[in-house]
């Protein structure tokens, strides 16, 4: 049905008057009379253009006779050479009754046009430069991304820089360059990407020894960096027995603990906190962190935070597999020893195999419903480890690195299972749904499902084969 609105009222009140949109999207108001028929009445030359864009009206000058009841007509777009774009009115009535057989041609101020920009995107906090080449832009008053107004400078009739404003990551809008000629037509050329900004860094990371095999880290939630930046919904934690983790460098040499996903993710300004079991007595750990947005992208890595656990160390070196070492990503489970999931999360380690972490601290959005070991190797590094998997998909990993999950996904059925398909050549795992839908991540192939089969009873579970 549509919707009206009021808009900014004429200079003059007028009747009989003609209105003709223009090529650059203003409408031209000429001529008429203040009043109808039968009495003393006014009649107009002046002219008057609407700015739909900034709601406004401004002068047009004067026809060169006063007239109403006569046409106004765009010239174009075809076979009218330097003339397109031009309004021409023709004839109507004057001051006197006689009609008039005048006619006289309209030339609107040039409308801009914006054939590049450099860059074409920018980071969604704003703040970037950004070159628009065309033309008509030496009288520009306007320039907007999209429906946002931005700060500007006119270099030449044919350059500006603009300052980009903060919007939305993933928005891409139209730039667009107004004057008195009218607002800048939209097409490819001034296409603007506003790209998703990483998240903020945690900067109070602080670890705390709780036992002799426990330390206890927390930290603060650095939510997104910027108005619009999607908030952390990952930790990448990093553990050293060796020395502390003060810059990038170090962080990426050093072993990875923990990449957990937050579903919900924490606000700006929750506190998080979380207990690294399995360790050795007596002895220092460091640690740095890492958040990580729903885009994939890293914050900067924190402050380096120490901590010794309770106890005296012993004699000799803990024994571990080769490439191991206590409480971290590549410590693997020991052949002789098992695991427990409790449905919310809690892990219960028995025998020679290590307890890496847990989610019985995260308040889960569904129950956890499978978990699957890991045995692997990145270039020459292993990978031993284990992660869950809640009913909705949400994947946990532990001393493994997280690949995927369907968190986000609205799926047919829950997930009731998931298996491990590392190997020499990768890491990977698949989910499945209670109808036998497939979710396969990392370095594993989609062999079929049976999502698309009407089964006689759910699937339950799910094997690896060899």
């Amino acid at each position: 049905v549509g919707s009206w609105r009021s808009v900014r009222s004429l200079a003059s009140a007028r009747t009989s008057h003609t209105a003709t949109r223009l090529a650059g999207g203003q409408v031209l108001v000429t001529g008429g009379r203040d009043r109808e028929e039968g009495g003393a009445s006014a009649t107009f030359a002046s002219a008057e253009l609407y700015d739909p864009v900034r709601n406004r009206w401004s002068s047009a000058g004067l026809m060169t006779v006063e007239r109403y009841s006569h046409t106004a007509t765009l010239i174009g777009p075809e076979g009218c050479g330097a003339n397109c774009g031009k309004v021409l009115v023709v004839g109507g009535r004057g001051v006197s009754p006689a009609s008039l057989s005048s006619a006289e041609l309209y030339t609107p101020a040039l409308v801009p046009a914006v054939t590049g920009l450099n860059p074409g995107r920018g980071p969604s906090v704003g703040g970037t430069p950004v070159v628009i080449t065309g033309s008509g832009f030496d009288r520009a008053d306007l320039v907007r991304f999209g429906e946002t107004e931005a700060t500007f400078r006119v270099d030449s009739p044919s350059r500006i820089t603009a300052t980009s404003p903060a919007l939305p990551g993933g928005t891409a809008v139209d730039v667009m360059v107004s004057g008195p000629g009218g607002t800048s037509p939209i097409g490819p050329a001034n296409r603007f990407t506003f790209d998703f900004s990483p998240p903020g860094s945690v900067g109070d990371l602080v670890a705390r020894a709780e036992s002799e095999t426990v330390i206890a880290l927390s930290f603060t939630a650095p939510g997104g960096d910027g108005p619009f930046a999607p908030a952390a919904r990952r930790y990448r934690i990093k553990q050293s027995r060796t020395s502390s983790i003060p810059d990038a460098a170090a962080f990426a040499a050093a072993p990875l603990l923990c990449e957990c996903e937050i579903d919900p993710p924490p606000g700006m300004g929750d506190a998080i906190s979380l207990s690294v079991g399995d360790l050795v007595a007596g002895t220092t750990y460091h640690y740095a962190v890492q958040a990580l947005n729903e885009a994939g992208q890293a914050g900067p890595i924190s402050n380096s935070a120490s901590a010794t656990t309770l106890g005296v160390a012993p004699a000799l070196p803990a024994t571990t597999l080769p490439g191991t070492q206590p409480g971290s990503v590549t410590g693997a489970a020991a052949a002789g020893g098992y695991r427990l999931v409790a449905a919310d999360g809690g892990i219960f380690a028995f025998g020679d195999a290590r307890f890496l972490g847990s989610t019985g601290a995260i308040r889960l959005n569904r129950p956890i419903v499978g978990m699957a070991a890991v045995r692997a190797r990145q270039g020459t590094a292993p990978i031993a480890g284990y992660r869950l998997v809640a009913e909705d998909g949400g994947v946990f990993a532990f001393g493994a690195p997280f690949l995927g999950s369907t968190g986000a996904v609205s799926l047919n059925r829950p997930i009731v299972g998931m298996t491990a398909s590392g190997s020499a050549s990768g890491d990977g795992y698949r989910l499945v749904g209670a109808d036998g839908g497939i979710f396969a991540f990392g370095n594993t192939a989609f062999l079929g499902s049976t999502g698309s089969l009407r089964l006689n009873s759910p699937v339950v579970g799910m094997a690896g084969g060899r």
